[in-house]
């Protein structure tokens, strides 16, 4: 027997009047703003586009002002250098926004990926986005598709600009031109004519720091020196660090040079910055502005920066590292070296049976292994070792003709490298032709289907080419090492001729300037090499 059919029955059920009034109530509006450069504020000023809007907001009766977030000055690459929109978007999640109105899409980001996510998240909120210029609103169907459209234009406008702005410092670096830093850089000011004029009191600083490190001080003393003094650090801080100092004995801008494009910016969405390793051109500026520094020290400094990093292998024992450590407390530590190993000597102390101390200096290889390694080094007492030394360096300050006579020799030597330096420029121009050669070969190659006919002349012209500019380094270390020596033996006679000098006490100070090396024969004599390249 068949049911009988249901008869559907439909109730209303009336709206809730106190939803109907919310959704009624005005919209809460808020709009963002940005300018990023000199030339976008021509255009449209930063304060009219405030202007405007809080005029707009203000005179739509359906719309409650919600703020005006703003970002002056800052490119819109990165979302998180603009506080003014962080800000914004942490009001949206608070829903204390309805409605944003912005200019542009460009005004809002230049970032394709980071201008989907935040319209998408905003999307979420409930919170309407309104581009002006595009004619977008993302309340409306279809607009995702228009918007990333815009956003990869945007992008690729910004990426345009950078790269302009890149374009431009380069060809100013190439001219040789470049800015100068101020606020964090100790030495210079800004002259009357725009130009780097040198600060009196910060180049006092500058040269106490080059010329201590030269006679044998570290960053960690300089450092320590330079706070008992009081002197204030390139940021304005009451201490140093030995980074800083460090950067300052490395800084070309103290010998009158620039060193431009040390860095690069390696992506222009992060704002990454990478130290420039070869990647792309560099330009070294000679005399771009007064020197605080002689470009002579700076150099002997950068040799010595070189030389304190590379130090030889303290002993022949296996340990963690096979280089010594720099120190500055004894001059002798870094000069003291055995004639029969060829190790360092070291600072020790020895106790005598009735409890008094002596210190003596040692062969590290004898100390620490015993003779396995250095059967014969004498151990050295400190005073006998010191005497010694004074004994050998105050006939230099005393024998003017013989100091005169080295500094003929090395000045005649100089003169004759002038034909070397003047065959320098035959081999630099036969490098070239062989260069030209070999990329004539390596042409022939690419269209033959022989290439080993080509084979044995581009090695003949390789190694011909490996020959000629190891004779250019050559030439290039005797003329630097012989001017060094030339200036050294200088030095010692004007001081000999001009200064009434007294060595008599040992002086470290006095060997860091003038000793090279000192060698422990097994006999217990020294032989020491002076900087000047006399020896005795």
């Amino acid at each position: 027997m068949a049911k009988p059919a249901l008869e559907k029955s439909v109730r209303e059920i009336a709206a809730d009047p106190r939803l109907t009034q919310r959704s009624q109530k005005r919209l809460r509006v808020a709009a963002y703003c940005r300018v990023s450069t000199e030339l976008e504020e021509q255009e449209s000023s930063f304060e009219g586009q405030v202007s405007y809007y809080t005029d707009k907001i203000e005179s739509n009766p359906e719309w409650e002002m919600a703020g005006i977030y703003a970002d002056h000055g800052i490119s819109g690459v990165k979302d998180t250098t603009r506080p003014g929109f962080m800000q914004m978007i942490e009001d949206c999640k608070q829903h204390k926004i309805d409605m944003i109105l912005t200019k542009s899409l460009s005004r809002f980001s230049r970032n394709t990926l980071d201008s989907i996510r935040y319209i998408r998240l905003l999307k979420s909120l409930g919170v309407v986005i309104v581009f002006e210029k595009e004619g977008l609103n993302t309340g409306e169907l279809g607009s995702e598709i228009y918007l990333t459209w815009f956003s990869a234009f945007a992008q690729a406008e910004s990426e345009s600009l950078s790269q302009n702005v890149t374009m431009g410092k380069r060809r100013l670096y190439k001219e040789g031109k470049c800015s100068f830093q101020y606020k964090h850089f100790i030495g210079y000011r800004r002259g009357a004519d725009g130009q780097p004029e040198v600060d009196p009191e910060g180049a006092k600083t500058i040269e106490h720091i080059y010329y201590g490190f030269l006679a044998g001080k570290t960053p960690a003393q300089l450092k320590t020196e330079l706070e008992q003094k009081n002197i204030r650090s390139p940021s304005g801080n009451a201490t140093w660090s030995k980074a800083t100092i460090q950067n300052i004995l490395r800084n070309e801008k103290y010998a009158g040079d620039v060193l431009l494009q040390k860095t690069f910016t390696a992506d222009f969405l992060t704002k990454k910055v990478k130290k420039n390793r070869g990647e792309l051109a560099q330009y070294y500026v000679t005399d771009n502005h007064p020197a605080i520094i002689p470009r002579e020290i700076f150099q002997q400094v950068q040799l010595e920066l070189a030389r304190r990093s590379s130090r030889p292998k303290i002993s022949q024992r296996k340990s963690k590292t096979e280089q010594g450590k720099y120190t500055s407390k004894f001059a002798l530590s870094e000069r003291l070296v055995c004639g029969e190993c060829g190790c360092m000597y070291r600072r020790t102390q020895w106790v005598k049976r009735d409890g008094t101390k002596e210190h003596v200096w040692r062969c590290i290889n004898r100390l620490e292994c015993g003779k396995k390694y250095c059967k014969h080094s004498p151990s050295m007492k400190e005073p006998e070792l010191q005497k010694m030394i004074m004994d050998t360096i105050r006939p230099m300050f005393t024998d003017s003709e013989r100091v005169r006579a080295a500094l003929i020799d090395v000045e005649r030597k100089i003169a004759l490298q002038a034909a070397d330096q003047q065959n320098a420029a035959a081999v630099i121009t036969r490098i070239q032709e062989i260069d030209q050669a070999m990329s004539n070969l390596l042409l022939l190659v690419s269209h033959s289907a022989d290439s080993s006919i080509y084979y044995e002349k581009f090695k003949q012209l390789s190694k011909e080419k490996s020959n000629l500019q190891a004779q250019l380094k050559v030439v290039g270390q005797a003329v630097q090492q012989d001017e060094e020596r030339k200036r050294q033996l200088q030095t010692i006679l004007d001081t000999i001729e001009h200064t009434a000098i007294e060595v008599n006490e040992y002086d470290d100070d006095l060997v860091r300037r003038i000793i090279e090396k000192i060698t422990v024969m097994p006999d217990g004599q020294l032989t020491i090499r002076f900087k000047s390249g006399l020896q005795a």
